[in-house]
């Protein structure tokens, strides 16, 4: 089975639906949970991408929109890159990957780089104490991009994703300087990540 067919978007959906509702029932509004947007476990090509970026759950905010989560573009595997994506999630994506942009351009950077989320589902701020069913799923994900040798950046969440031993003991597992800031960048990254990154990412 792929990754992309075990993240599958309905597959997500049925899998958490009662969690989510037992989930929002309970906490603080700016934890819940907006399964309206449907679930975004990954973003770009998750089944051959050269890095990939192991983030917390989908940002909500004044830009969120209905379509950021479905939209596609052929050929652009990370879509939020494209110039027609919705503006928030465009703004997002351009701003964190802009260093490789620049050197690389946005197009092959949207081949290259991947995302996965612990959490499928957008909320203003991430709860850690949560644990969807839909975890275990994506903890297999991750640490299928792990064992074929991709660049792995934990980005937040680092005690989430060293639950999969494969992540946990990959060589090529990095991890960002700051938790507070989700940019792919030289200041962001130590050396020797942001040498295997731009290796991976700028490789034929």
């Amino acid at each position: 089975m792929t990754i992309a067919t075990l993240l599958r978007s309905d597959r997500l959906a049925l899998l958490d639906r009662d969690g989510i509702e037992s989930f929002n029932r309970k906490a603080h509004e700016k934890y819940q949970l907006h399964p309206e947007l449907g679930p975004s476990a990954y973003e770009g090509d998750i089944d051959n991408a050269r890095v990939v970026l192991l983030l917390a759950n989908p940002g909500f905010d004044s830009t969120s929109t209905l379509d950021d989560h479905k939209f596609s573009m052929p050929g652009w595997p990370l879509a939020g890159l494209h110039p027609d994506a919705p503006s928030g999630l465009r703004g997002w994506w351009h701003a964190r990957l802009r260093h490789l942009i620049e050197r690389f351009g946005a197009h092959h950077v949207s081949r290259r780089v991947a995302c996965l989320q612990a959490t499928p589902w957008a909320s203003r701020k991430f709860h850690e104490g949560l644990r969807l069913p839909s975890r275990e799923s994506i903890l297999s994900a991750a640490s299928q991009c792990a064992a074929r040798g991709s660049v792995v950046v934990v980005m937040r969440a680092e005690r989430l994703w060293l639950e999969s031993p494969t992540v946990a003991s990959s060589p090529m597992r990095f991890r960002v300087n700051s938790w507070l800031s989700s940019f792919v960048s030289p200041g962001n990254l130590p050396e020797p990540a942001w040498a295997a990154v731009l290796e991976a990412v700028g490789d034929a």
